[in-house]
Formats: structure tokens, sequence, C-alpha cells
């Protein structure tokens, strides 16, 4: 070969090579081409060095994956520890494997215990609800996009999920509501909102923004709430009222000055339909409470006349419960009045709150 072909060693700074047609010589970090093809030898020269390079951060991902891996499985195993024969029996069929796989994966991406905690109870879900289709395919979606999530996005979805969709029935009274809602307001202080964020979740299927809807938390909470916001009766007004007077006894109470107020319990069973009890003429027996539809129209219908207006109710919760003012901000203008969730959203959403002691919120109660 001629010796003007040759490519002559130069230390490291080159790489030896002899071979026909057209050579084109590189530095050493460089990969040497011949006839437009790289070189084998060189290839392998490069990737020795790319390996002794990376594999101490290579080494320490796979470490850090198989310690998120571990700590999710015996998180699970604990967890199915609680589950019938019949539940665990679903583990043997196949797309319960697959849906098992993709939850390994998500977890296995990060180190954060409450997505891991998400992880778990949605597992639970997608075995203990059998020959439930809707649900099956909710969840297994709802682990796929988990991975796509931070724990600031899933908080997006708990909140929106909390005011827009639920309702606390056993709130009787303004104390329980002010506790309730504090607890909110201190727990999501810190969530981080943005219209860029409510496009993303939009985009990963878990809501949409929509232009047309807007519903103020104000307006959400007066009316889960309308009960607890009414104005005292005077007793001119309640004579006006059109009801027996065995059932006016019932559900009103005399309080000073002659004013009147709606029994906080039997108010429950008037607007949110609970079964209560009360004493029978003030022995211990007790019988359900049975006003019939015509007269529980007539008693709502007279106390949405005396319902407070909203700046009025605004204030009074402002004025009880520390940092209300900046959740009433960030629902009303940061993109929560214009999100809908859909039911991948509702699944993600109601499960954070159920590891955050919100409450139980059982997915087929949401998703049918």
């Amino acid at each position: 070969m001629n010796s003007n072909n040759q490519e002559q060693s130069s230390g490291k700074d080159s790489t030896n090579m002899q071979a026909g047609g057209d050579i084109t010589q590189v530095g050493r970090d460089n990969i040497t081409v011949v006839n437009q093809y790289p070189d084998i030898k060189s290839i392998e020269i490069m990737a020795r060095g790319f390996i002794s390079t990376m594999f101490p951060y290579t080494e320490n991902a796979f470490n850090k994956l198989n310690l998120n891996t571990m700590t999710f499985l015996a998180r699970l195993n604990t967890e199915l520890e609680k589950l019938s024969p019949e539940e665990l029996n679903r583990f043997s069929e196949v797309d319960v494997q697959i849906t098992l796989r993709s939850a390994i994966y998500s977890a296995a991406k990060k180190s954060a215990p409450k997505i891991q905690a998400i992880l778990t109870r949605l597992m639970l879900d997608r075995v203990q609800q059998a020959a439930r289709p809707i649900v099956e395919l909710v969840v297994d979606e709802s682990i796929n996009i988990i991975s796509k999530l931070d724990e600031n996005l899933i908080k997006i979805l708990s909140l929106s999920f909390m005011f827009s969709r639920t309702k606390d029935g056993g709130i009787s009274d303004l104390e329980a509501l002010f506790e309730k809602l504090g607890y909110v307001a201190n727990h999501f202080n810190d969530i981080e909102v943005s219209l860029s964020r409510f496009e993303y979740l939009e985009a990963i299927s878990c809501g949409k923004l929509q232009l047309f809807l807007s519903n103020s938390l104000i307006n959400i909470i007066s009316s889960a709430y309308s009960n607890l916001f009414l104005n005292k009766i005077t007793e001119l007004e309640l004579i006006n009222l059109d009801i027996p007077d065995h059932i006016k006894k019932m559900v009103f109470i005399k309080k000073e000055n002659n004013m009147f107020e709606l029994d906080s319990v039997i108010a429950l069973y008037i607007f949110q339909n609970q079964t209560i009890y009360h004493a029978v003429n003030g022995s211990k027996t007790t019988e359900v409470v049975v006003i019939d539809e015509a007269n529980k129209k007539k008693i709502t219908e007279f106390c949405a006349k005396y319902k407070m207006p909203l700046d009025e109710i605004n204030s009074l919760l402002s004025s009880n419960i520390n940092n209300f003012e900046n959740i009433v901000k960030l629902w009303d203008s940061n993109g929560f009045s214009n999100f809908s969730l859909t039911a991948v959203g509702i699944a993600i959403g109601r499960t954070y709150l159920e590891q955050e002691n919100f409450g139980n919120y059982k997915i087929d109660n949401w998703i049918k």
C-alpha cells in the first residue's frame, strides 16, 4: 500500500488503521471513517472509553432504581396481605400483570413515597373491582400517567376534585366547616399553579380547560353547605311558613331575642338526605326523622330566602380560617375555576386525598 495512504500512529492522538480506499483520520476522541463507513476498532475504543467514564453514574442510577422498586414492592406486599384469596387470584390474569409492571416502572423512576402510596392504592383498586371494565381501564391509564406527574401536579388534581366533585356530608355546623377548610388551606398553601400546568394536565388527559366554565370557590362552598350560611329568622317570619307546627318545632330552634335558626342536625337530613334519629317525647327511644317531600321542599325554599350573600360568606370564612384568602385567590385566579377533571384525573386526585387522610373516596362511587 502506498505510504501516502497510510496513517501513522502518534500516541493517543490518532487511531492507527491500514485499509484500502478513502480514509479520514480523526483525533483520539473521534472515529476513523473508511469508505464512508465507521471503523469497528475505533468504535470499540470509543465504547470502552464511554463505559469506563459513565459506568459509575449508570451503576448509581440502577442502584436507585432497584431501591425504589423494592420499596414499592414492600409497601404493596403489606397491603396485599389484607386482600381476599379471590382478589389475590386476579394477579394471575395477564392484564393485571401488565398493569403491575407499569406500576413498578412508575415507582422505580422516582424516590417519592407519596406517589408510591398512590400506585399501591390504585393496584388494590385494580384487583378489587372485578367485572367493572370502566374502572379497570381508568386505573390502568392512571398508573401509566403517574410517572408523568410530580406531587405538585397531583395536589392540583386533588384540590380540584375536593371542591368541584365532593362535599363533606358529615359537617353540621360552622365550627366543623372552619376546621375542615383550615386543614385544606394549610395543606395546599404551598401548591404552585400556572396556566402551563393546567395545559400540561390537559395534554396528558387528566382534565380539560373550559373557558365557558367559571365557578368561584365561595360559590362552590356556599352551594355545598347552604344550610350553614343562613341568617336568623324572626318568629313572625316563621309563622308564615306553611308547614305543620310539630315539624316546625323539630326543624327550627328558638334562640335569644325570639329569633330562630335551622337545627344543624335535621338540616343534614333535609339538605343532604342523611338518615337522622331523634328522641321520642324526650325519652331514650329514638326514631328516624321522616318529613314528607312536599314539606321538605317548603322548608328548603323558605330557607333560601335567608341565605347569606356571597361576600358575607367570604368575609365569615376569611375571618375564621388562616390562609383561606390564599386558597380563594389560588382557585379563582389561576385556572381551577375553568378546569374540569377527567376520569383519570378523578382517580388520581381522590387517591391522593385518601393517602393524606382527607376521607375515604371509593373509586366505584366516581367512575361508573
